[in-house]
């Protein structure tokens, strides 16, 4: 099976067993006998809830690029925020917050707080001062992603994607709404 996806994903998606290959999505490729897209395959696949099998533990954390995540004395647990929807995205304004959101859950003892924020963009600052150690650095795709996310205990976050990858992982997601 040929895998069609974004450039950030590809390092990851590869890895699943039954994936011969991980193309960019706007990569010219003529050789396949069938194309749909992903979200279309419960559809035509005929999938219910009655059907849908157990999951399988099928993404593996590569190990490309150790990231250790710092755990100051008096912490035990480590969460992972990310605050604001990539600003290119059309519903970034609606399902983003500010980072000062979050001052009120940073004095919670024990925790210790992960900003797994690719663009703070005007938050960039308040970050800058906050007791929140600044990964952005760390994330380069979605396998460093995975990687990080493999460490933590609880991940917050208004991105969908994390979420998902969050979920895959097995580990605890909150997820912010813009409403209900």
């Amino acid at each position: 099976m040929i895998l069609a996806c974004q450039k950030s994903l590809i390092k990851l998606l590869e890895t699943i067993p039954g994936i011969e290959k991980c193309v960019y999505r706007k990569a010219n490729f003529h050789n396949f006998d069938v194309h749909s897209p992903l979200l279309e395959l419960p559809r035509i696949l005929g999938s219910t809830l009655d059907n849908i099998p157990l999951p399988i533990p099928n993404l593996k954390i590569l190990n490309t690029q150790p990231i250790k995540l710092e755990l100051p004395v008096g912490s035990f647990l480590k969460f992972g925020i990310i605050w604001a929807a990539k600003a290119s995205n059309p519903t970034a304004a609606k399902r983003s917050c500010k980072l000062k959101c979050f001052q009120s859950l940073l004095d919670i003892a024990g925790v210790t707080f992960y900003s797994l924020q690719k663009e703070a963009g005007v938050d960039i600052q308040l970050l800058e001062i906050l007791p929140i150690l600044d990964l952005s650095s760390e994330l380069n795709d979605f396998a460093d992603t995975t990687g990080i996310i493999a460490k933590l205990d609880l991940v917050i976050t208004v991105d969908t994607a994390v979420a998902h990858l969050t979920g895959k992982l097995g580990k605890p997601v909150w997820i912010l709404l813009p409403c209900v």
